[in-house]
């Protein structure tokens, strides 16, 4: 699974169950400070380094890359303030964890 920001690519590996077609939940968290923080199935996996320009406006977009598969996306959810549903500090270092990724 690979999150970009536009100036930075951040590879994560696939969970147990994609490979299957089982659904799961992505989230993308703009912090503020234009770090983007990125979570599947509830469990923050990767924080990017470099920061987004918060002046500019920009854009989530999902793609994928498989022959012959469909790809469904929804429901999509926007907040606009830090959201908590998530524990962001698991990427801070206190359990081994990095913030380019597990």
């Amino acid at each position: 699974m690979q999150f970009s920001t536009g100036q930075e690519d951040i590879l994560v590996p696939a969970t147990r169950g994609m490979s299957d077609g089982d659904a799961y939940d992505v989230a993308i968290q703009v912090f503020p400070d234009g770090t983007c923080g990125y979570a599947v199935n509830g469990v923050p996996v990767a924080r990017s380094e470099v920061s987004i320009d918060l002046s500019q406006p920009f854009r989530v977009v999902t793609e994928g890359n498989s022959f012959r598969t469909q790809m469904l996306i929804g429901p999509v959810k926007i907040w606009t303030e830090v959201n908590l549903e998530y524990d962001w500090a698991l990427l801070n270092g206190e359990d081994g964890a990095t913030s380019r990724g597990r």
